[in-house]
């Protein structure tokens, strides 16, 4: 199988999930979006295959359940351990089945359990039939207007917040579209920031990766003022990783660096950090949303100061492939 495959299980839209692809002597691994690694083998003289995987979730520090119930710190991790079985229906495509079987320990295993409305200590979920298929890069991300939540730093390493009063970035909107070279081959994404018109230009950071770096974007300069020769020049540094057709996360850092004879005054004087360069980090998610509101269309509030880029995203062929399960 190449790179970039989807497991479409048939259900809604919500249902198909994107998976990078990598061969090796071992044998075939997906890894899908969150990271959940399944390694699969080929039963030699044969088109059977069988994949596994395990994840685990601790719940130690609390979590949001994809059902959106709040599930507090407790002594608990789950694991959830799925089996696959196949047959390779061609070159880029398996036919298969699932078995995910969880389990608990800890002393809270009830309560985790009770939230999640599992009954018992372990629960097993069969999906009899679903395709695993690989696709082409351009069909990973779909174009469109992503919404891009709202972010503060993280880490706000040049003290963004009090220096230049940017705490993060606000909600905003990307237009994502495709990009070809001149023999017709997708070489990734731009994304266009509706408020800033900054374009960022994005591509997958390989053949078979979800994962997407976008070239550095100028934010503009900052002077010194009349005392104080320094210049500081900012650059947003954006990447992240598509999650589905139709959302991704993002990362966002800004740098800051300096020139001039008073870079270090204005670095612990002025600005009371160590010194230039400096950068400070955020992480943000996207996607388009189903119903598209007025208020929704212009929500970009950044002027020249600009947002993660997006990127759309990857995949193209070779050993190594990406592709969705459904």
């Amino acid at each position: 199988l190449p790179p970039l495959v989807r497991w479409e299980y048939g259900f809604t839209a919500e249902a198909v999930l994107l998976f990078e692809g990598a061969n090796s002597d071992a044998g075939f691994t997906l890894t899908s979006a969150d990271g959940t690694a399944w390694t699969c083998t080929q039963a030699d003289g044969s088109n059977d295959l069988s994949c596994n995987a395990t994840t685990s979730f601790d719940f130690s520090a609390g979590a949001t359940l994809p059902s959106g119930a709040e599930v507090p710190a407790v002594d608990a991790v789950v694991t959830l351990a799925s089996e696959v079985s196949g047959v390779l229906t061609s070159d880029s495509a398996v036919t298969a089945s699932t078995t995910w079987t969880g389990s608990c320990e800890g002393a809270d295993c009830a309560t985790v359990l009770a939230v999640a409305g599992v009954e018992g200590e372990t629960c097993t979920t069969t999906v009899s039939s679903f395709d695993n298929v690989v696709i082409p890069a351009e069909d990973v991300q779909t174009p469109g207007d992503y919404l891009q939540a709202a972010f503060a730093w993280t880490e706000d390493g040049c003290d963004f917040e009090n220096n230049t009063g940017l705490p993060g970035f606000p909600e905003t909107t990307f237009t994502i579209s495709q990009r070809f070279d001149e023999d017709g081959t997708f070489i990734g994404t731009n994304a266009l920031s509706s408020a800033s018109g900054i374009t960022y230009d994005c591509t997958p950071d390989a053949a078979n990766s979800l994962n997407f770096t976008c070239d550095a974007a100028p934010q503009g300069t900052l002077g010194g003022g009349e005392l104080l020769d320094a210049t500081v020049t900012l650059t947003l540094y954006a990447s992240g990783r598509t999650t589905s057709h139709t959302s991704y996360n993002g990362t966002g850092r800004m740098e800051a660096t300096c020139e001039g004879e008073d870079c270090e005054a204005l670095a612990t004087v002025v600005w009371g950090i160590e010194g230039f360069p400096c950068d400070s980090t955020g992480s943000t998610t996207a996607a388009i949303p189903s119903e598209t509101s007025p208020e929704d269309t212009d929500a970009d509030a950044d002027g020249g100061t600009d947002d993660t880029g997006t990127g759309g995203d990857d995949t193209a062929t070779g050993d190594d492939d990406t592709g969705e399960m459904k």
